[in-house]
């Protein structure tokens, strides 16, 4: 028997942005809760390491994308570090 009381996982999902959009439609999520939900995030401005896509990629496939002139710039770069 399902509870009529939405549960954590449904309240914070119901803001995922994958869904929002139908959940304004079909009255599930009011415009002012949506709004009340954004306007009490948390700010994270100074929280985040700043990655490139690059850096994540296996050397062999860098390899691929950029050639071998990119790879070894990185390489140097690295070991500068």
């Amino acid at each position: 028997m399902k509870s009529s009381q939405p549960n954590e996982w449904e309240e914070k999902i119901k803001f995922d942005r994958r869904v929002l959009e139908r959940n304004l439609q079909k009255g599930l999520l009011k415009e002012k809760e949506l709004k009340d939900y954004l306007k009490n995030l948390p700010n994270l401005e100074d929280e985040y390491e700043e990655v490139s896509i690059e850096e994540l990629l296996p050397s062999s496939v860098r390899k691929k994308l950029f050639g071998e002139q990119e790879l070894k710039k990185d390489e140097k770069d690295e070991s500068e570090d």
